[in-house]
């Protein structure tokens, strides 16, 4: 998060210059609803996966308790990433998608030092 964020902040007040106050903040409260609207969908979206997760987890160690010839297995912690999710929301293709696009965004993030850094030398 921090190394996208930092070319964001730099490149902000050329921007506010450009636009104007009039548009900036407008399209900055809607950008950071925006935002706020999908991290809070995605959260939930991960906590319901994670509870699925979990309770798949607990019945397959409820039958290898139960089970007095297997030795006790440790709780498996499931973990969740973005293509992980893609892929139970929207199969290969969903995962594909976000693989490439987090691909492309921190392509971008190097970019726009590329550019930024130079310019303001």
């Amino acid at each position: 998060l921090k190394g996208m964020v930092g070319p964001a902040i730099l490149y902000l007040p050329h921007g506010f210059a450009g636009a104007g106050y009039a548009v900036a903040i407008p399209i900055m409260l809607g950008a950071t609803a925006m935002f706020l609207y999908s991290s809070r969908c995605l959260l939930d979206a991960w906590k319901h996966e994670s509870t699925k997760s979990s309770a798949a987890s607990s019945n397959n160690e409820l039958s290898t308790l139960l089970s007095t010839t297997q030795k006790k297995k440790h709780r498996r912690r499931v973990i969740l990433s973005y293509p992980e999710l893609a892929y139970r929301a929207l199969g290969s293709t969903g995962e594909a998608i976000v693989k490439t696009g987090i691909a492309l965004m921190q392509s971008g993030v190097c970019l726009t030092y590329l550019i930024f850094v130079p310019q303001n030398l």
